[in-house]
Protein backbone atom coordinates (compact mmCIF):
# COMPACT_ATOMS: atom_id res chain seq x y z
CA UNK A 1 0.00 0.00 0.00
CA UNK A 2 2.83 2.40 0.81
CA UNK A 3 5.22 1.08 -1.84
CA UNK A 4 6.40 3.70 -4.27
CA UNK A 5 5.25 6.64 -2.11
CA UNK A 6 7.78 9.42 -1.54
CA UNK A 7 9.35 9.76 1.90
CA UNK A 8 7.41 12.87 2.91
CA UNK A 9 4.09 11.04 2.42
CA UNK A 10 4.94 8.06 4.67
CA UNK A 11 4.92 9.71 8.11
CA UNK A 12 1.19 9.36 8.78
CA UNK A 13 1.24 5.68 7.80
CA UNK A 14 4.29 4.99 9.98
CA UNK A 15 2.72 6.72 12.99
CA UNK A 16 -0.47 4.71 12.59
CA UNK A 17 1.46 1.42 12.28
CA UNK A 18 3.52 2.23 15.38
CA UNK A 19 0.41 3.05 17.39
CA UNK A 20 -1.25 -0.21 16.38
CA UNK A 21 1.81 -2.34 17.25
CA UNK A 22 2.26 -0.57 20.60
CA UNK A 23 -1.40 -0.82 21.56
CA UNK A 24 -1.88 2.96 21.54
CA UNK A 25 -4.94 4.91 20.46
CA UNK A 26 -4.96 5.71 16.78
CA UNK A 27 -3.80 9.24 15.85
CA UNK A 28 -6.39 11.99 15.63
CA UNK A 29 -5.47 15.02 13.49
CA UNK A 30 -6.65 18.63 13.61
CA UNK A 31 -5.46 21.62 11.63
CA UNK A 32 -5.85 25.37 11.76
CA UNK A 33 -5.41 28.08 9.13
CA UNK A 34 -3.06 30.99 9.66
CA UNK A 35 -2.12 33.96 7.51
CA UNK A 36 -4.16 35.72 4.85
CA UNK A 37 -7.40 34.22 3.43
CA UNK A 38 -6.07 34.33 -0.12
CA UNK A 39 -2.81 32.59 0.94
CA UNK A 40 -3.54 30.44 4.00
CA UNK A 41 -0.85 28.59 5.95
CA UNK A 42 -1.81 25.42 7.83
CA UNK A 43 -0.56 24.14 11.16
CA UNK A 44 -1.56 20.65 12.28
CA UNK A 45 -1.81 18.85 15.60
CA UNK A 46 -2.12 15.12 16.33
CA UNK A 47 -3.22 13.38 19.52
CA UNK A 48 -1.63 10.01 20.31
CA UNK A 49 -1.86 8.13 23.60
CA UNK A 50 -3.45 11.11 25.37
CA UNK A 51 -0.64 13.43 24.27
CA UNK A 52 -0.98 16.21 21.70
CA UNK A 53 1.82 17.13 19.32
CA UNK A 54 1.92 20.32 17.23
CA UNK A 55 3.78 20.98 14.01
CA UNK A 56 6.46 23.67 14.53
CA UNK A 57 6.01 24.97 10.99
CA UNK A 58 3.14 26.07 8.75
CA UNK A 59 2.51 24.74 5.26
CA UNK A 60 0.49 25.86 2.24
CA UNK A 61 -1.47 22.59 2.23
CA UNK A 62 -3.30 20.81 5.05
CA UNK A 63 -1.92 17.36 4.14
CA UNK A 64 1.66 18.66 4.29
CA UNK A 65 1.06 19.95 7.81
CA UNK A 66 -0.39 16.61 8.90
CA UNK A 67 2.56 14.68 7.46
CA UNK A 68 4.94 17.00 9.26
CA UNK A 69 3.24 16.70 12.64
CA UNK A 70 3.06 12.92 12.23
CA UNK A 71 6.84 12.89 11.73
CA UNK A 72 7.38 15.06 14.81
CA UNK A 73 5.08 12.92 16.94
CA UNK A 74 6.69 9.63 15.90
CA UNK A 75 10.22 10.89 16.56
CA UNK A 76 9.25 12.25 19.97
CA UNK A 77 7.44 9.07 20.99
CA UNK A 78 10.37 6.86 19.97
CA UNK A 79 12.89 9.04 21.81
CA UNK A 80 10.76 9.04 24.95
CA UNK A 81 10.32 5.27 24.70
CA UNK A 82 14.08 4.72 24.30
CA UNK A 83 14.81 6.98 27.28
CA UNK A 84 12.25 5.20 29.42
CA UNK A 85 13.65 1.79 28.46
CA UNK A 86 17.14 2.99 29.41
CA UNK A 87 15.88 4.35 32.73
CA UNK A 88 14.09 1.09 33.42
CA UNK A 89 17.26 -0.87 32.78
CA UNK A 90 19.31 1.43 35.01
CA UNK A 91 16.69 1.36 37.75
CA UNK A 92 16.34 -2.39 37.49
CA UNK A 93 20.09 -2.95 37.69
CA UNK A 94 20.45 -0.45 40.54
CA UNK A 95 17.56 -2.16 42.30
CA UNK A 96 19.65 -5.30 42.64
CA UNK A 97 21.95 -3.49 45.07
CA UNK A 98 19.30 -3.91 47.76
CA UNK A 99 17.60 -7.29 47.23
CA UNK A 100 15.47 -6.85 50.35
CA UNK A 101 13.24 -4.11 48.91
CA UNK A 102 11.42 -5.96 46.10
CA UNK A 103 8.38 -6.82 48.21
CA UNK A 104 8.07 -3.28 49.60
CA UNK A 105 8.26 -1.82 46.07
CA UNK A 106 5.52 -4.14 44.85
CA UNK A 107 3.34 -3.37 47.89
CA UNK A 108 3.72 0.38 47.36
CA UNK A 109 2.89 -0.03 43.67
CA UNK A 110 -0.31 -1.87 44.60
CA UNK A 111 -1.19 0.88 47.08
CA UNK A 112 -0.62 3.61 44.48
CA UNK A 113 -2.94 1.89 42.01
CA UNK A 114 -5.48 1.03 44.72
CA UNK A 115 -5.07 -2.69 44.01
CA UNK A 116 -5.07 -5.62 46.46
CA UNK A 117 -1.65 -6.49 47.86
CA UNK A 118 0.25 -9.36 46.22
CA UNK A 119 -0.51 -12.82 47.61
CA UNK A 120 2.49 -15.11 48.11
CA UNK A 121 2.50 -18.90 48.18
CA UNK A 122 5.77 -20.49 49.31
CA UNK A 123 6.48 -24.21 49.55
CA UNK A 124 9.41 -26.18 50.90
CA UNK A 125 10.54 -28.67 48.30
CA UNK A 126 13.16 -30.78 50.09
CA UNK A 127 13.09 -31.65 53.78
CA UNK A 128 16.62 -33.06 53.95
CA UNK A 129 18.14 -30.07 52.16
CA UNK A 130 15.53 -27.32 52.60
CA UNK A 131 14.92 -25.19 49.51
CA UNK A 132 11.94 -22.94 48.89
CA UNK A 133 9.93 -21.95 45.86
CA UNK A 134 7.55 -19.01 45.92
CA UNK A 135 4.83 -17.75 43.57
CA UNK A 136 2.59 -14.72 43.78
CA UNK A 137 -0.65 -13.42 42.32
CA UNK A 138 -1.02 -9.73 41.60
CA UNK A 139 -3.60 -7.84 39.54
CA UNK A 140 -4.94 -11.05 38.06
CA UNK A 141 -1.53 -12.34 36.94
CA UNK A 142 0.55 -15.17 38.41
CA UNK A 143 4.34 -15.07 38.75
CA UNK A 144 6.67 -17.93 39.62
CA UNK A 145 10.05 -17.42 41.30
CA UNK A 146 13.22 -19.48 41.45
CA UNK A 147 14.46 -21.99 44.01
CA UNK A 148 16.10 -20.29 47.00
CA UNK A 149 17.66 -21.28 50.30
CA UNK A 150 15.15 -19.49 52.54
CA UNK A 151 11.50 -18.47 52.50
CA UNK A 152 12.27 -14.74 52.62
CA UNK A 153 14.73 -14.99 49.74
CA UNK A 154 12.19 -16.95 47.66
CA UNK A 155 9.49 -14.29 48.17
CA UNK A 156 11.88 -11.46 47.31
CA UNK A 157 12.90 -13.38 44.19
CA UNK A 158 9.37 -13.75 42.83
CA UNK A 159 8.62 -10.11 43.69
CA UNK A 160 11.61 -9.09 41.59
CA UNK A 161 10.35 -11.18 38.65
CA UNK A 162 6.95 -9.51 38.91
CA UNK A 163 8.54 -6.04 38.98
CA UNK A 164 10.61 -6.75 35.86
CA UNK A 165 7.47 -7.89 34.05
CA UNK A 166 5.44 -4.88 35.17
CA UNK A 167 8.18 -2.46 34.06
CA UNK A 168 7.52 -3.42 30.44
CA UNK A 169 4.10 -1.77 30.53
CA UNK A 170 4.72 0.75 33.31
CA UNK A 171 3.35 4.26 32.84
CA UNK A 172 6.01 5.72 35.13
CA UNK A 173 4.56 5.02 38.59
CA UNK A 174 6.59 1.89 39.24
CA UNK A 175 9.72 3.52 37.86
CA UNK A 176 9.23 6.46 40.22
CA UNK A 177 8.90 4.12 43.21
CA UNK A 178 12.07 2.26 42.22
CA UNK A 179 14.04 5.49 41.83
CA UNK A 180 12.83 6.68 45.24
CA UNK A 181 13.93 3.42 46.85
CA UNK A 182 17.29 3.59 45.11
CA UNK A 183 17.83 7.17 46.25
CA UNK A 184 16.95 6.28 49.84
CA UNK A 185 19.30 3.28 49.69
CA UNK A 186 22.13 5.44 48.28
CA UNK A 187 21.57 8.22 50.82
CA UNK A 188 21.63 5.68 53.64
CA UNK A 189 24.93 4.20 52.49
CA UNK A 190 26.41 7.68 52.03
CA UNK A 191 25.25 8.74 55.48
CA UNK A 192 26.74 5.63 57.07
CA UNK A 193 30.02 6.21 55.26
CA UNK A 194 30.22 9.84 56.43
CA UNK A 195 29.36 8.80 59.97
CA UNK A 196 32.15 6.25 60.03
CA UNK A 197 34.62 8.77 58.63
CA UNK A 198 33.63 11.36 61.23
CA UNK A 199 34.14 8.84 63.98
CA UNK A 200 37.61 8.07 62.63
CA UNK A 201 38.51 11.74 62.26
CA UNK A 202 37.37 12.67 65.74
CA UNK A 203 39.57 10.08 67.38
CA UNK A 204 42.62 11.82 68.75
CA UNK A 205 45.91 9.99 68.40
CA UNK A 206 47.36 8.89 71.70
CA UNK A 207 51.01 9.71 72.07
CA UNK A 208 53.14 6.78 73.05
CA UNK A 209 54.69 7.15 76.47
CA UNK A 210 58.41 6.56 76.74
CA UNK A 211 59.32 3.19 78.12
CA UNK A 212 60.17 3.16 81.79
CA UNK A 213 63.82 2.53 82.43
CA UNK A 214 64.64 -0.16 84.98
CA UNK A 215 66.60 0.92 88.04
CA UNK A 216 69.43 -1.30 89.25
CA UNK A 217 69.66 -1.58 93.01
CA UNK A 218 71.61 -3.84 95.27
CA UNK A 219 69.98 -6.59 97.24
CA UNK A 220 70.51 -4.72 100.49
CA UNK A 221 68.92 -1.60 99.02
CA UNK A 222 66.07 -3.65 97.68
CA UNK A 223 65.21 -5.00 101.15
CA UNK A 224 64.61 -1.47 102.40
CA UNK A 225 62.30 -0.64 99.50
CA UNK A 226 59.83 -3.45 100.28
CA UNK A 227 57.99 -2.71 97.00
CA UNK A 228 58.22 -4.47 93.66
CA UNK A 229 56.51 -5.11 90.38
CA UNK A 230 58.86 -7.54 88.61
CA UNK A 231 62.15 -8.88 89.96
CA UNK A 232 65.01 -10.50 88.06
CA UNK A 233 67.94 -11.72 90.15
CA UNK A 234 71.41 -12.19 88.72
CA UNK A 235 74.98 -11.52 89.90
CA UNK A 236 73.78 -10.23 93.24
CA UNK A 237 71.65 -7.55 91.60
CA UNK A 238 67.88 -7.07 91.57
CA UNK A 239 66.07 -4.97 88.97
CA UNK A 240 63.24 -2.87 90.40
CA UNK A 241 60.59 -1.94 87.80
CA UNK A 242 58.66 0.52 89.96
CA UNK A 243 56.36 0.38 92.98
CA UNK A 244 52.97 -1.26 92.78
CA UNK A 245 51.98 -1.72 96.39
CA UNK A 246 53.29 -1.25 99.91
CA UNK A 247 54.84 -4.08 101.88
CA UNK A 248 51.73 -4.91 103.88
CA UNK A 249 49.57 -5.22 100.76
CA UNK A 250 52.24 -7.29 99.07
CA UNK A 251 52.51 -9.65 102.02
CA UNK A 252 48.73 -10.06 102.15
CA UNK A 253 48.63 -10.78 98.44
CA UNK A 254 51.47 -13.29 98.79
CA UNK A 255 49.63 -15.10 101.56
CA UNK A 256 46.46 -15.30 99.49
CA UNK A 257 48.02 -16.32 96.19
CA UNK A 258 51.07 -18.18 97.42
CA UNK A 259 54.63 -17.52 96.46
CA UNK A 260 55.87 -18.03 92.95
CA UNK A 261 58.94 -20.12 92.23
CA UNK A 262 61.05 -16.98 91.65
CA UNK A 263 59.91 -15.43 94.92
CA UNK A 264 60.85 -18.58 96.85
CA UNK A 265 64.28 -18.63 95.21
CA UNK A 266 64.92 -15.00 96.14
CA UNK A 267 63.68 -15.41 99.69
CA UNK A 268 65.96 -18.42 100.20
CA UNK A 269 68.93 -16.45 98.78
CA UNK A 270 68.32 -13.45 101.02
CA UNK A 271 67.90 -15.49 104.20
Amino acid sequence: MTKGLPEHLLHKNRLQEYAQKSGLDLPVYESSSEGFPHAPRFRATVRVNQTTYTSPQTFPHRKQAEQNVAKVALQTIKQASATMDKNKQLSSSALYQDPKCYKSILNEFAFRLNLPSPKYTTIQQDKLHPVYLSSLTFDGKAYRGRVCGSKKEAEQSVARIAIESLLESDSGILLHIINSKNKAHTDKNTSNGNSNMSEINTQRPVAARPAEQPVNVSVSEFRSLEMLQTIIVGDGKAIWMGPTANADDHNKKRKLQGESWHQKQMRNRWQ
